[in-house]
C-alpha cells in the first residue's frame, strides 16, 4: 500500500454492490485499506447502514435493485453534500455519469475494475480533499467553488457556460491526473453522445478564460490542468 493510502486506515467504507460474489472478493481488498467495511446489497439498506453507522466514504454500484445507486447518492447528498463518493459502472451505464457528476460524486471505476483503477479512484478522493472539496484554486489566480460552480479571480465572478463548468469541474476533481476524452463527451452529451469537434470546441473557450496553457491536451488520451 502507499504512503498516500494509508490515509483511509483511520476511514470507513460503506460498499455497495448486489453481485454477492464480487462483494465477497472485493471485501477483502478494502479490509486491507479502510479501518472498517460496511457491506450493502442495494440502495435501501446502504441508506439504512448510512443513517445509523459513522461512514467517512461510500463506494456504490450504479444498477441495483430496490434502489440503484443515483438515488442513493440523491438521498445521501441531501444529507451530506461531502462525503467521498465513488460509483462503479459498467460500459453500457457510462451515458448515467452526467447526471451522477452533477450529484458531485467524487470519482468512478469502470467494471472490471482493477487495484489500478481503484488506487486512482482513491487518489482522486485524496485530491478533492486537499481542495477541501468546495472550493479549488488553480492557474493563475482562479478559484471554482465546486458547489456554485462559480469561477472567480481577484474576487471577480467570471461568466462559465454549462459545459465550461463541467468540464472544469471534472479537471478540477482528478488535478493530477489525465480525465478521458470519452469521459468529458459523456458529461457534456444530454444524449450519451458528444463530438469531439464539439468537446474542443468547448476546450477553446474555457481556455480564452483561464489561459491557454492551463488545460494540456494529452495526445490520444485526454486533458488535464497544469499546476
Amino acid at each position: 500500500m502507499s504512503k498516500e493510502l494509508l490515509y483511509f486506515k483511520t476511514k470507513t467504507l460503506l460498499y455497495v454492490e448486489d453481485d454477492t460474489k464480487l462483494q465477497l472478493q472485493a471485501k477483502k481488498v478494502f479490509d486491507t485499506i479502510f479501518k472498517e467495511v460496511f457491506v450493502a446489497s442495494d440502495g435501501l439498506e446502504a441508506l439504512e447502514v448510512f443513517d445509523n453507522k459513522q461512514i467517512d466514504m461510500i463506494l456504490t454500484d450504479i444498477k441495483m435493485p430496490q434502489l440503484d445507486g443515483l438515488g442513493l447518492v440523491k438521498r445521501v447528498r441531501d444529507k451530506d453534500r461531502h462525503i467521498p463518493i465513488i460509483l462503479t459502472t459498467a460500459y453500457e451505464e457510462k451515458h448515467l455519469l452526467k447526471s451522477a457528476l452533477k450529484l458531485n460524486i467524487t470519482s468512478y471505476i469502470e467494471k472490471p475494475y482493477t487495484l489500478d483503477s481503484l488506487q486512482k479512484a482513491l487518489q482522486d478522493v485524496l485530491d478533492v480533499m486537499d481542495t477541501s472539496d468546495i472550493q479549488a484554486s488553480f492557474g493563475d489566480g482562479f478559484v471554482f467553488d465546486m458547489q456554485t460552480f462559480k469561477l472567480t479571480k481577484n474576487k471577480k465572478q467570471i461568466p462559465l457556460a454549462p459545459q465550461e463548468r463541467m468540464i472544469l469541474k471534472l479537471l478540477l476533481k482528478s488535478p493530477k491526473h489525465i480525465v478521458p476524452y470519452s469521459t468529458l463527451e459523456y458529461a457534456l452529451s444530454d444524449d450519451g453522445y458528444t463530438s469531439k469537434e464539439a468537446l474542443r470546441t468547448a476546450i477553446s473557450s474555457l481556455r480564452k478564460k483561464v489561459g491557454k496553457k492551463t488545460i494540456q491536451n494529452i495526445s490520444k488520451q485526454g486533458y488535464r490542468l497544469c499546476e
